[in-house]
């Protein structure tokens, strides 16, 4: 008995030196481990591409299938993770909601240049987008940075388009109408960038920042970051 327990004790003292170092070891490291590898953004962004072109039709002059649109603009919330001194990659997703007149465009007589446009209803679209990111930070001190990202992902669109009484009622023939459901969905996914040059961010952990670029996030993209 008594030998068991010599045996276990010498076993202690033996293995306790190699526990301590590597506890201590463990604080050290610990210590030593960079803040601010996390950031959380909340954001707001105005005149995004598919506000600005979307409905656009080529080969016909300034013909488009919606117009007067309103758009409150995309809604970002973004993470980034900082994997060096300079660099981020992270995620993000937009939304955004559009609104205005669905169009109807004729080419009267074959003359493209002879174009009547009516009105034929309105349309409802929401855009969802999820993206990945990555950003670089070209000077960067203890409160302000000035960097640039770049990101890519994919646009869902969910659109709604309801043709007006007047207009509908014009299709019937033989108490068929050739438009179709008053009430009609207009659906499709495609892929969508975002490039911003230039940006400034002004704080320590909690941060104003704005962006000035391109893309699913728009011309101005502006708002708060939370680095933790």
């Amino acid at each position: 008995m008594v030998q068991t327990i010599r045996n276990c004790l010498l076993g202690l003292i033996v293995i306790f030196p190699f526990v301590s170092f590597s506890q201590e070891d463990s604080v050290v490291r610990h210590a030593s481990k960079p803040t601010g590898l996390n950031t959380f953004f909340i954001s707001f962004g105005t005149w995004t591409p598919d506000f600005l072109l979307d409905g656009y039709e080529p080969g016909r002059p300034t013909e488009y299938s919606y117009a007067n649109k309103g758009n409150p603009g995309a809604l970002c919330i973004t993470y980034k993770y900082r994997f060096s001194k300079r660099a981020y990659i992270g995620i993000t997703g937009t939304l955004e909601q559009q609104y205005g007149d669905w169009l109807d465009n004729e080419i009267l007589d074959g003359n493209v240049f002879d174009l009547q446009t009516t009105v034929k209803g309105a349309f409802v679209r929401t855009c969802y987008t999820l993206a990945a990111e990555f950003s670089w930070d070209y000077a960067s001190r203890d409160l302000y940075r000035l960097y640039t990202v770049m990101g890519l992902g994919f646009t869902a669109e969910r659109e709604t388009d309801q043709y007006d009484i007047a207009y509908y009622e014009q299709g019937y023939n033989n108490g068929i109408n050739k438009y179709g459901p008053i009430r009609q969905d207009n659906n499709h996914t495609h892929v969508n960038g975002y490039y911003a040059p230039l940006g400034i961010s002004i704080g320590r952990k909690l941060s104003y920042f704005l962006e000035l670029g391109f893309g699913y996030k728009g011309i101005v993209h502006t708002g708060l970051s939370y680095r933790f």
